[in-house]
């Protein structure tokens, strides 16, 4: 056991190393945006112009609702990147988009992320071909 939780402490502290690389890359665009708001804008271009419902969005953070919910009404009146629209299909559900200020965010964010996360690849490749992933994903 000691040696597994050795490894899972080294993984943490790799991880919060480069969340902070993360996050003081996007703190020097001209438009700062959050490590959070980053991944909100990547999961909407993932959805291929397909909104998402803010249910969906807050699992793939692994925030609450109502933290996802305050986020991306702060995101949406700072920033305008967001739109929000009701479901046509459950009147309950409110579906995000990306606008096309919001793509300018996300290619703006990427070239900052982007020699961070390069940086990291090689470990990161390891760790997945480690839990049986295919590296050719």
């Amino acid at each position: 056991m000691t040696r597994a939780l050795t490894d899972w402490l080294k993984l943490q502290s790799l991880t919060q190393q480069i969340d902070q690389e993360l996050t003081a890359a996007l703190q020097t665009l001209v438009d700062q945006i959050s490590l959070n708001e980053f991944y909100v804008l990547h999961f909407l271009a993932q959805a291929e112009g397909q909104p998402l419902r803010v249910n969906d969005l807050s699992a793939k953070l692994g925030l609450s609702q109502s933290a996802t919910s305050r986020m991306l009404t702060r995101f949406e009146r700072t920033c305008e990147v967001i739109e929000r629209q009701p479901s046509s299909v459950d009147k309950r559900s409110v579906l995000i988009h990306l606008t096309p200020a919001g793509w300018q965010y996300l290619q703006n964010a990427e070239r900052v992320v982007a020699p961070i996360l390069a940086k990291y690849h090689p470990v990161l490749e390891r760790l997945t071909v480690l839990k049986g992933g295919n590296k050719h994903e």
